[in-house]
């Protein structure tokens, strides 16, 4: 898990396009994404197979869609042009949501830094505030049932192959500094041209 923070990180910075209008390059971007999967895993067996399938689902949907060779921002203005950034397999949804998730994984690594907080109290806090808000109901009502299955922080500890929080913490701290200028630069992109169906 920890290796594959440290390798996600490295192709997200490479991803932080250079000027506003490029919000990120497309190929350090997607695989950067799929990197963190495996760091999934210390969340347990089902929210692992949830966040895979979610953020797989939606770099396939990126890549039919003509990314990496299409820019993605290009790819999301034409949609805009077309009023279709609201359905579901359009570009301008699957970036967002990949967006979202980045944020919340990012959320929930700045929460295990409170050592006072359970594990199940830091999913739900990170998904309140990150997810939660975009999410039908039925989505919510399935969320909120794959967080009555999560390991405690001991197991998390086992998978992350450390023996406390404070030898994950560089790690995570490494990835969330490097992530979030990421989500900012995308978020700053959505608000400056309003597409629709993209709130950050």
């Amino acid at each position: 898990a920890i290796k594959a923070l440290g390798a996600s990180g490295a192709l997200l910075k490479k991803a932080r396009g250079r000027t506003a209008r490029w919000p990120v390059n497309g190929r350090p971007f997607l695989d950067g994404v799929a990197a963190m999967m495996p760091a999934f895993e210390a969340f347990g067996s089902a929210i692992h197979a949830a966040a895979v399938k979610d953020v797989l689902g939606n770099i396939r949907k990126l890549e039919q869609n003509g990314a990496p060779a299409r820019a993605i921002h290009a790819k999301v203005l034409e949609e805009m042009a077309l009023s279709n950034t609201t359905h579901p397999d359009s570009t301008a949804q699957a970036f967002v949501w990949l967006k979202r998730i980045v944020r919340f994984t990012a959320g929930v690594f700045e929460l295990l830094e409170q050592p006072d907080l359970d594990m199940q109290t830091v999913l739900m806090k990170a998904y309140t505030k990150h997810l939660g808000p975009h999410h039908n109901v039925v989505m919510r009502n399935i969320a909120l049932l794959l967080m009555q299955v999560i390991p405690d922080r001991a197991r998390m500890m086992e998978l992350f192959q450390k023996e406390d929080f404070s030898d994950v913490q560089p790690h995570t701290r490494a990835w969330i500094d490097t992530a979030l200028p990421l989500c900012a630069k995308i978020d700053e992109f959505f608000r400056a041209h309003n597409v629709p169906g993209c709130e950050c």
